[in-house]
């Protein structure tokens, strides 16, 4: 589980992410207690690729997201990448050839720095969960506002849909994306928790440093501190139990 989200604003893109992966690793310890040890580990799930014009999100399968997101940065040619509505095409391709042998549910926001900045979102899973014998299939759609992956009913996402908009300076929707993360975690502080942010300007992809993560995660949850107070008429009443 994950919580990430994609804000497109006047002269870029924000895409954020929480940091926390969950895996039940098998193995003897699972076989010798009937079921699969759950261990939490922080690191990022963003993928990058090497001039800083690519970077791609990985939710779902964590494994499986990740092989998708590095053949995605690897494998679009510059034939695709010059054509913008060839690209989504581009990406079904390359994540079903990737996950055909070994299928398994991922999704990723997908985010280039080319043409002024575009963001899309890939999903790849059975078109009928409840028949295990349905077809595999990836989708991908270019998001022309925002965009979600991961825990997408998680009703954190509020943040997004009252207060983003596209026409908003896009320096100015760094905060509302920490703030969207940083709330996740608090209502699913199982599996969401940690920070990191990127930002498309300039046809370029820079990560926020990580003091600045800091930051912005203490406001974050300040924030939603001081709401909780005013809702209840005092300043010690928190949203929710970390």
């Amino acid at each position: 589980m994950t919580m990430q989200v994609g804000l497109i604003g006047m002269g870029g893109i924000v895409l954020a992410s929480d940091t926390k992966i969950t895996t039940e690793p098998g193995g003897m310890t699972s076989a010798k207690l009937g079921r699969a040890i759950r261990c939490a580990s922080a690191c990022s799930k963003l993928k990058f690729s090497d001039d800083g014009t690519i970077a791609v999100s990985c939710a779902e399968d964590a494994e499986s997201a990740c092989l998708v997101a590095e053949h995605i940065i690897s494998d679009l040619t510059e034939e695709e990448l010059a054509n913008p509505d060839s690209i989504p095409d581009a990406i079904v391709r390359i994540a079903e050839a990737t996950l055909s042998k070994e299928p398994r549910q991922v999704q990723c926001l997908i985010l280039l720095a080319d043409h002024g900045g575009l963001l899309f979102r890939l999903q790849y899973g059975q078109t009928d969960r409840k028949n295990l014998n349905s077809e595999w299939k990836a989708e991908c759609e270019p998001c022309l506002e925002r965009g979600f992956a991961g825990d997408v009913t998680n009703p954190a996402v509020y943040w997004a849909e009252q207060y983003h908009c596209e026409f908003l300076p896009v320096r100015q929707l760094v905060p509302l994306a920490a703030q969207l993360i940083v709330s996740a975690h608090q209502l699913n502080n199982g599996f969401v928790d940690g920070l990191e942010i990127v930002l498309c300007e300039d046809s370029k992809i820079v990560p926020i440093p990580p003091d600045e993560i800091v930051r912005l995660r203490q406001t974050a949850e300040a924030l939603n501190r001081t709401i909780g107070g005013m809702v209840f008429g005092n300043d010690q009443t928190q949203t929710s139990a970390d």
